[in-house]
Formats: structure tokens, sequence, C-alpha cells
């Protein structure tokens, strides 16, 4: 994670709860592909277990640019990232963790043969106490209003 993306608690709590993340990668370097995934949020990155052959994995091949947000839109945290493959034997602490939280063994998953590591780099979540954006690497009030 860059130094600078600072989680607060609430977030770093929200990232180990939920089940569910939205991931969006880039697809012919225009066009975003975004899908749910299953993942687990270890040492301050993300992980998702899949095939070597979907189309997120071939999108990061191409581009290492990835975002990822929870699934509670009245709760926004969104997270930029950049993403590493990493291919079987996959760490056993990353092993252990989709197994505690998701009781799956990705070490013993010939399908599912890659995981996506993603590594913040910006930061976008709204603060509900004043309804504000915060961003870490941005200047928010240079997004257009529609964003």
């Amino acid at each position: 994670m860059d130094p600078d993306v600072i989680l607060t608690t609430s977030e770093s709590e929200r990232l180990h709860s939920a089940r569910i993340i939205w991931l969006t990668t880039i697809k012919d370097g225009v066009k975003p592909h975004i899908v749910p995934v299953s993942y687990v949020f270890i040492n301050s990155k993300i992980y998702v277990c899949t095939r070597d052959s979907t189309i997120k994995i071939n999108n990061v091949l191409q581009n290492e640019n990835a975002a990822i947000a929870l699934e509670n839109t009245h709760d926004v945290f969104i997270l930029e990232c950049k993403t590493r493959i990493i291919h079987q034997p996959f760490p056993e602490n990353i092993t252990n963790e989709f197994i505690d939280k998701l009781n799956w063994d990705i070490s013993k998953n010939i399908v599912y043969n890659v995981l996506m590591e993603l590594s913040p780099q910006h930061k976008i979540a709204l603060d509900r106490k004043s309804t504000r954006l915060n961003s870490s690497h941005t200047d928010i009030s240079r997004m257009p209003s529609s964003a």
C-alpha cells in the first residue's frame, strides 16, 4: 500500500468483514470491466483468487491499474490499486485467511489457480458525518460534479 493511503479503523474493519467487493479492471485499454468477487484483506493488501484465463486477469496483464469498491453505496469506499499476479503455490498466510474467512482452501484448487494482489494507491471515501468525500492523492475539487 502506498504510505500516503491511510485507512481508518472503520475502513479496515469493513475490508476484513465484507465478503464481496466490486473489482474494476480496464479492458482493451479503455473499457471498464466490473465484477463482484470474493476476497481477503491481509497486511493492507487485497487478494482475489481466480482462474488465469479470466477477463480480469487478462486485463491486469495489459494494465496493472484496478479499483475496488465495497457494496454499500450509502457508505462510499473505493480504493484505486496496482495489481500483481501470484501463481501457485500460494503463501500460507493468504491460504489460511481464505479458509478462515470464506471456508475455501485455495491451495487445493486447480481451477482457481492465480491470486490477484491489489495494493491500494489512492482512497476515496465518504465521510458520513459531514457527507463530504475524503481522498488521498487526488484533489476532489477538480472532479466533475457528476462523478
